[in-house]
């Protein structure tokens, strides 16, 4: 998977690796969700994106932060850490 900063640098510049962090957090704390629930957050904030771009943004955003501990992704369910 490539790095999300190489994901949000060749697809679009409405966002930055803290704001696309900040987006999951914020869903997350609505509770558990799909992948796909995020690609649409994505599109929803910058609608110059289509479905695959958003959806490749979710997947590198949601590595990361299962990398870093902040979530757990269990098959298609993403889940705060803890």
């Amino acid at each position: 998977m490539s790095s999300l900063q190489f994901i949000i640098d060749s697809i679009c510049a409405n966002f930055t690796i803290d704001s696309m962090y900040e987006l999951v957090k914020a869903r997350l704390g609505q509770g558990p969700l799909l992948v796909g629930e995020i690609a649409r957050d994505i599109r929803c904030k910058d609608r110059t994106l289509d479905f695959d771009s958003s959806k490749k943004l979710a997947e590198a955003a949601l590595e990361a932060l299962a990398q870093r501990g902040d979530i757990t992704i269990e098959g298609n369910y993403v889940y705060p850490a803890g």
